[in-house]
Order: C-alpha cells, then sequence, then structure tokens
C-alpha cells in the first residue's frame, strides 16, 4: 500500500522529497509552541485589564456582541465604543508582543 501511495503521488504535480516534508513539520511545530505561548501571553495580559475594559473585550468577543449592541448598554456611541475596543485590542498586541519577546510566558 505504502508502494502504491507513493507511486501515485509521485504522478501528482507537487511532490516534496521527504526532507523537505522533514523541515516543513519542524516549522509547523515550531509555529504551534509560538501560537500556545501567545495564547498563554494573551491572558495574562488580559489578567491585567481594568474590569470596564474586561467587560467591554469579552462582551464584544465572548459573548459576540456587535458595536451597536454594546452601545445601547452602556449609554454611549458606537464610535465611541468602536474607538475603545480598537485601543484596548492594540494594547493587548503590545503588551502580548513584549511578553513573547521578553520570554515572559
Amino acid at each position: 500500500q505504502v508502494m502504491a501511495w507513493r507511486r501515485d503521488k509521485g504522478r501528482e504535480k507537487h511532490v516534496f522529497s521527504d526532507e523537505l516534508m522533514e523541515k516543513m513539520s519542524d516549522e509547523a511545530a515550531a509555529d504551534a509552541s509560538g501560537f500556545s505561548d501567545r495564547q498563554v501571553a494573551l491572558r495574562l495580559c488580559l489578567a491585567t485589564l481594568p474590569e470596564k475594559q474586561k467587560w467591554l473585550i469579552e462582551q464584544r468577543y465572548s459573548f459576540d456582541s456587535s458595536i451597536k449592541a454594546i452601545a445601547e448598554m452602556t449609554g454611549k456611541s458606537g464610535g465611541s465604543i468602536a474607538t475603545t475596543v480598537y485601543r484596548i485590542r492594540n494594547g493587548l498586541k503590545d503588551c502580548v508582543e513584549r511578553r513573547v519577546a521578553g520570554g515572559l510566558v
């Protein structure tokens, strides 16, 4: 079966050497571990947010509330909510990058 599979794969347009497949596998594993570090860093960064900002991010991303719905809940304008979410996200991105770069994960 293996020989038949390799024969069939040999007929395909894109055939990768075993060495290339091994390298791609190693890089994928490294990427996966980096993704895990970023997830841990994000959780740590989220924990440092003030309660109002945590609530806003939770509403937007955990409960999938629209900007309009959050604006109605808070009595603020949609533009104000969108700007605040944007600023929080940028702060979180910076925090995650600092933690990952500094090995603080």
